[in-house]
């Protein structure tokens, strides 16, 4: 699931030049980590568990769907010609 997930932000991030950074959540039975991916480096959070740390899993799901652009990682400073 690490080798994919990487993949999957690194591929966020070349096919989406207007791109500061990619968000991604990995969830392996109850053990939940969230991971930040910008054009240099990629950081991951220390497992919690979803069923102990609920509201934690609340706030970051909340966070992805009501985001707006700049806060989801796009760069509203670039425009594609």
């Amino acid at each position: 699931n690490t080798e994919q997930c990487v993949w999957g932000l690194q591929n966020q991030l070349w096919v989406n030049p207007n791109r500061r950074f990619a968000l991604a959540m990995t969830i392996e039975n109850t053990s939940v980590r969230l991971w930040h991916a910008n054009r240099a480096v990629v950081f991951v959070s220390e497992a919690f568990d979803l069923q102990k740390e609920r509201q934690r899993l609340v706030h970051a799901l909340a966070s992805f769907a009501y985001g707006n652009h700049a806060q989801l990682g796009w760069d509203p400073t670039v425009t594609r010609l």
